[in-house]
Formats: C-alpha cells, structure tokens, sequence
C-alpha cells in the first residue's frame, strides 16, 4: 500500500491486485497495457520471481522490478536481472523507489 500511494503521488496509474492469483488473473485477462511490475521476492503460494517469469513471457514489453529484504545474489532471480530486470533492497526511499520503476520504464522493449 504505500508503495502504491507513493508511486500514484509521483503520478503513475497503480493496479494492485490483492493477492498474487488477482495478478496473474489481471496479467492473463486484461488488454490493457501494463507497462512495469512491481513485486516482492518472497510472497506466499508464487513467489515473486515465478510471477515476474509469467508476466516477462505472457508480456515480453513489461518492465519488472522486484523488491526484498534479502540481497539479489541471495534470491534466485539472476536469470529476471539478466533479462532486464531491475533489482531493489528493502527498505528504500521513495527517491529509490522511483528510480527502480524509471529504470525498469527504460528497459521496457516497445
């Protein structure tokens, strides 16, 4: 949620699906562009990384940034950081966090 609220006050349009099963529903279903997602490492049910690997085949354009706790070189998400996306520690400033996204926004393939 706040992640959310702050990435709506720099002036992104935010979905935020409940759970990861809404995303992968949304990912799936809506025609609507998606431009990045933005989702933690570590969740429960699908992780992440697995959901950031759905979104990176059913969307090849999507940006994706992928949050945690734990180092990137503590995750298994290496392959995700070679196919461009971008990696962020928690916590992080605001200023980091819209870094991240920005980052990801320019590596999308359009």
């Amino acid at each position: 949620e706040v992640s959310r609220h702050l990435l709506e006050r720099a002036g992104y349009a935010v979905i935020a699906p409940d759970d990861v099963r809404d995303a992968i529903a949304l990912l799936d279903s809506t025609s609507r562009p998606i431009d990045v997602l933005v989702t933690d490492v570590v969740m429960p049910d699908l992780g992440g990384p697995d959901l950031a690997r759905r979104a990176m085949t059913a969307r090849p354009d999507i940006g994706v940034v992928l949050l945690s706790g734990y180092s990137a070189e503590a995750t298994d998400i290496a392959d995700l950081l070679d196919r461009g996306a971008a990696f962020a520690s928690k916590p992080l400033a605001t200023r980091d966090l819209l870094r991240v996204v920005g980052e990801a926004l320019a590596k999308r393939i359009t």
